[in-house]
């Protein structure tokens, strides 16, 4: 626990030396900040397709997050709420109105306490695109598989599973940018991450078979050899590779 607060402690100070201290200093020469400032809010927006930072200070800060009142406040539904109604954050978000796609950093002062929330996932609307695209390929894997439709089942499949993994890569900070986007793009960089222990070797291997079966499955130059065992086997692992998915999502 100690260590935890030491580690939130130095994120804190970092982010106010970085990018908050400068940016209020900016304001203030330009008569655009009072001076001295009491900072009770502030937000680090960072953006993945090559727009510049963006810092947010007190009021400019728009989040949402659910919070205990303290003992005796009552609040009307759709009501105002005040910070010193507070005695606890239980959650937090981005609210809506900010780019989902960006990853952050936001300090809220609260009750005499600082609390600090970080998310350097960044593409989070297209990741959720993904999962739905991926949702969709499963279930269409389903309905071949219940016809012994293999040729049908293995290209759905492999298109659920690789959505999947592409979700899985979006959500995890990247070096160099965006994901990858081609077929052996995003094979290679999951194998990756598979070796570094980031997603179940069970889900890689599978991803990989049906790479490899996807070819006889859509350009058939001889028989594509395929039993119920092993389409089960495939589908319970794509399945639970979605799951994954949605897990980084939800985090």
């Amino acid at each position: 626990m100690t260590e935890d607060l030491e580690t939130y402690a130095r994120t804190f100070q970092q982010m106010l030396d970085l990018w908050v201290k400068p940016e209020v200093v900016r304001r203030q020469s330009r008569g655009e900040c009072p001076k001295p400032l009491r900072l009770t809010a502030a937000q680090v927006l960072f953006f993945n397709d090559g727009r510049p930072h963006r810092v947010n200070i007190n009021d400019e800060v728009n989040v949402t997050f659910k919070a205990e009142f303290k003992p005796g406040i009552h609040i009307a539904e759709g009501g105002d709420v005040y910070l010193d109604q507070i005695e606890r954050i239980e959650g937090f978000k981005l609210d809506d109105s900010i780019d989902p796609d960006c990853g952050h950093i936001t300090v809220i002062s609260i009750g005499g306490h600082w609390y600090l929330f970080f998310d350097a996932r960044y593409e989070r609307a297209w990741a959720e695109e993904l999962i739905v695209a991926s949702e969709q390929f499963l279930a269409a894997a389903e309905h071949a598989r219940s016809r012994k439709h293999w040729r049908a089942f293995v290209d759905n499949a492999f298109s659920a599973a690789e959505l999947a993994a592409k979700a899985i890569l979006v959500l995890m900070p990247m070096r160099g940018g965006r994901p990858p986007s081609s077929h052996r793009g995003v094979k290679t960089r999951f194998n990756e991450i598979a070796k570094m222990g980031k997603v179940d070797p069970h889900h890689r291997d599978v991803f990989n078979k049906l790479a490899q079966a996807r070819i006889l499955a859509r350009y058939p130059k001889r028989e594509l050899v395929f039993g119920e065992g092993t389409a089960d086997e495939y589908f319970e692992a794509v399945r639970e590779l979605l799951e994954k998915a949605k897990a980084w999502y939800a985090k």
